[in-house]
């Protein structure tokens, strides 16, 4: 008996040893999305093991605030990461999805931050529907708001609280998209592969009224609605209905990436990462929040969001049926607003393609 023991041992540290590296090993070259104007401060930071590829092995200021927790709406406090810039900069609040945690939008929200962007992510209490989303995205954003005019909290003054854009992943991005018709002054939405239950299937749950499904028809902000052409959770054909549910005057941008499932391009577990991917989702993202928050937005921070141009990065995007949802589509997107260049992100893809290759050199 002892040396069955000693042989299951042996051979659990043997298996441990040859499968720990693989997770820990780091990305053999840094993504697009780690490039950033600014050093960021983390507010109740998370420790982000197996999900966190941006700043991954960089120090940054780390701070505490109590103030940011509602506990019937969140498990934790509020994770606020914010760049060390002179005055307010926008406000980006990012839901995760069902099952989740904030900790699968960390690297996001580095990233924005990295670029100027005040970004929020929690981990919500319950995740049984949209609605709960919703709420936890009410709870979030209330939360923030009187922390930005409370001398006592560290994000005092730090937000300009007209530039406000709300980014959801899954469930949450159906919430999110919610929650951006019911608050016209947010400037942007982002939708991640969006997913929603039907009410009826809630309803037979657990019995309660659900505000669902989706109302979209007033929606006034503009709206991004990013999916993988091989999602099996959130198809893509369920993905382009709901733009099909917006008013026919906001501003839309959809994209069906090429060969993305479910669980990228946003990071979430580290078996599931694609750099390439990853990166060039977070420019696109990047693009819409710029192209709405900033004004002043650089030619060399952005994509082409030009229905003119677009066709340029056709080969990035995929549609399996065509009658179902386009593998790409622009809508009321004026080109005069249009500020960027793909040759930028191209470039900064080529100089980490690279890295990669020196990396096994």
């Amino acid at each position: 008996m002892y040396n069955a023991m000693k042989k299951r041992i042996l051979g659990f540290i043997f298996v441990t040893c040859l499968v720990f590296p693989v997770f820990c090993e780091e990305t053999p070259y840094k993504t697009f999305a780690e490039i950033g104007q600014y050093a960021i401060t983390a507010v109740n930071d998370v420790h982000c093991l197996f999900r966190n590829h941006v700043y991954k092995n960089r120090a940054y200021k780390r701070l505490k605030d109590p103030l940011l927790q509602n506990k019937a709406f969140f498990k934790k406090r509020l994770t606020v990461y914010y760049p060390q810039k002179d005055g307010a900069s926008p406000l980006v609040v990012i839901s995760h999805g069902f099952g989740n945690s904030k900790k699968t939008q960390a690297s996001l929200a580095k990233y924005l931050a990295s670029r100027g962007y005040v970004c929020v992510i929690f981990t919500a209490r319950y995740t049984f529907c949209v609605q709960d989303f919703f709420e936890a995205l009410e709870a979030a954003f209330s939360l923030i708001f009187a922390a930005v005019k409370d001398p006592k909290s560290v994000l005092f003054q730090k937000i300009d609280c007209e530039k406000t854009a709300v980014i959801g992943y899954s469930m949450g991005a159906a919430a999110a998209l919610q929650y951006a018709a019911d608050h016209p002054l947010l400037k942007a939405v982002v939708a991640l592969n969006p997913w929603g239950l039907s009410s009826k299937i809630l309803k037979s749950i657990d019995g309660k009224k659900r505000r669902v499904p989706i109302d979209l028809t007033a929606l006034k902000v503009p709206a991004m609605v990013l999916t993988g052409s091989d999602d099996g959770i959130a198809y893509p054909s369920k993905a382009f209905s709901f733009c099909k549910k917006m008013n026919e005057t906001v501003s839309l941008a959809f994209f069906s990436i090429k060969d993305g499932k479910h669980f990228h391009p946003i990071d979430t577990l580290s078996g599931m990462f694609n750099p390439e991917k990853n990166a060039f989702c977070r420019a696109l993202v990047f693009s819409w929040l710029e192209l709405f928050l900033h004004s002043n937005a650089e030619p060399a921070n952005m994509l082409y969001l030009d229905p003119q141009h677009l066709a340029v990065l056709s080969s990035q995007f995929k549609s399996f049926d065509a009658t179902a949802y386009p593998p790409f589509l622009l809508k009321n997107v004026a080109s005069t607003e249009v500020f960027a260049l793909k040759s930028s992100m191209e470039s900064e893809i080529h100089v980490h393609r690279e890295k990669k290759t020196d990396a096994f050199e």
